[in-house]
């Protein structure tokens, strides 16, 4: 009698788990016909708005931001700036609990946030200028 019991109880958990299974796999094939990738990152970049160096950089030039972002002279960053003051690698802005980070590389300049030096990781916002080298940006978006 409890063997019929439990083979029964076991029927209905199988039963439920091929029920959540298929709901899963219909969830995953709606958002993908629908175009839905999943919870959207924010979108950022950072605009030119003051060279004071010798660059060849565009004020204007908009550059936009990735889950990380690597700055500096070197060719191999995601955004290279081609003045003396500005360090092989530079500064990071990366992609953390929805927001983005700003970190300085140990740059011999260093990198400023708003007129002030930052001496470690701090989330910027839109409207902050970003100066790097006697170049300013401004974070957009």
């Amino acid at each position: 009698m409890l063997m019929k019991l439990v083979i029964w109880i076991m029927r209905f958990v199988l039963l439920g788990m091929i029920y959540v299974f298929l709901y899963k796999v219909i969830k995953v094939m709606y958002n993908d016909l629908k175009g839905n990738r999943g919870r959207a990152r924010p979108s950022a970049g950072i605009e030119v708005v003051k060279v004071d160096v010798a660059s060849s950089i565009a004020i204007g030039a908009v550059y936009p931001l990735r889950p990380v972002t690597t700055i500096g002279r070197l060719p191999d960053n995601n955004i290279v700036l081609d003045s003396e003051y500005v360090s092989g690698k530079h500064a990071r802005i990366y992609l953390k609990n929805n927001s983005y980070v700003l970190k300085d590389l140990g740059s011999t300049n260093g990198t400023f946030l708003n007129g002030a030096r930052i001496n470690k990781p701090i989330v910027i916002r839109n409207g902050d200028n970003i100066n790097i080298g006697g170049i300013l940006f401004k974070v957009i978006g």
